[in-house]
């Protein structure tokens, strides 16, 4: 039988919205960061287009400074623009952490940052390197997770959940939006027989009534240890083009 959904939408607008960045055209960041509220302090020293030089101050003292070296893709094959970088706790420990700003890349603009994870008994900034896989990273603090989105073709949307395990930042899933039965054959690699219809298929191999052949329909790709495997389409009978609905939650805790 299939499923359908039409409570719980997560409008994931609603979750860009609720995150509070700041940026280095604000000036000099202050976070609180420890139990004796020791003020930390970032400070641009440099930014010459090629690196970014940061001064790391934990009250009055210097406590690192960051000399980071722009990837050549970011010179190269981006649109970039150089001297960017926030404060978000990406790994929810109550500390902030620094993501830098890579450019935009592709035809679709997709957004990749740079991670340093604030390490609060070191008192300073470690790189985070798995961070600046994720596209257009946004941090679920109500969630506990990282989303990561991009757009494969017009009608091809795919998520990423990213989650913390032992320190370590990896990539759960992918939930792939797809707005008709036509696309879901090459989601899962099936062989559709000669003189089919594609979606047709699709929909009698899943159970599916016919009727919901132009529905939107969400596909859960588990990763697990460098292997993906498919779950059973979900399909949801909600869908805006304005305003990009998505059940993550619920469709990747099934």
């Amino acid at each position: 039988m299939i499923k359908t959904k039409t409570a719980a939408i997560i409008f994931i607008g609603l979750i860009l919205s609720s995150l509070a960045f700041a940026t280095s055209n604000d000036g000099d960041f202050t976070q609180n960061v420890d139990e004796r509220h020791v003020s930390i302090q970032l400070e641009e020293l440099e930014a010459n287009g090629k690196s970014l030089k940061l001064r790391v101050k934990k009250g009055r003292e210097t406590v690192q400074t960051i000399e980071y070296q722009y990837p050549r893709e970011s010179l190269e094959n981006a649109v970039f623009v150089e001297s960017r970088y926030e404060l978000s706790d990406v790994n929810f420990d109550g500390h902030d952490d620094l993501l830098i700003y890579l450019g935009s890349y592709g035809n679709q603009g997709a957004v990749y940052k740079d991670c340093f994870l604030w390490n609060a008994a070191a008192s300073s900034f470690e790189r985070c390197e798995a961070f600046k896989c994720i596209p257009n990273p946004v941090v679920d603090t109500q969630g506990g997770f990282i989303c990561g989105s991009t757009r494969r073709s017009s009608d091809h949307y795919v998520f990423e959940l990213w989650s913390w395990s032992g320190g370590n930042l990896r990539n759960d899933c992918r939930i792939h939006k797809v707005h008709s039965a036509a696309q879901l054959p090459s989601l899962y690699g099936m062989e559709v027989p000669p003189g089919e219809d594609a979606g047709e298929y699709a929909l009698r191999s899943f159970g599916i009534e016919l009727k919901f052949y132009d529905s939107v329909f969400y596909v859960k790709e588990n990763l697990c240890e460098g292997v993906a495997t498919f779950e059973p389409p979900v399909c949801s009978d909600m869908d805006s083009e304005s305003a990009e609905y998505m059940e993550i939650r619920s469709v990747a805790n099934e």
